[in-house]
């Protein structure tokens, strides 16, 4: 929807693609750190309190994603080092 390549499955097992996956993840993961940002325009218009039912609401809709795209992050560092063991 906001562009990128879906990260639902690995494309293929190859080092180029893994390197390819590897930074579309890193970039969802920015997505969602700064989605979780969207509630400051609201300390301009809106109470403190409404302000703070804002900030709950994005970080415990982005919170799930984040969990899940880090640990994919790691998953694919420790698939390209196995990738490149078996490649030299």
């Amino acid at each position: 929807m906001f562009g990128g390549q879906s990260k639902r499955s690995l494309p293929n097992r190859d080092i180029e693609s893994v390197l390819r996956y590897g930074i579309e993840v890193r970039r969802a993961i920015w997505v969602h750190v700064l989605s979780m940002c969207t509630w400051l325009p609201l300390l301009a218009f809106n109470p403190w309190g409404m302000s703070l039912v804002g900030a709950s609401i994005a970080v415990l809709i982005n919170l799930p994603f984040l969990i899940i795209l880090r640990g994919n992050n790691a998953r694919l560092s420790r698939m390209l080092q196995a990738l490149r063991r078996n490649d030299n």
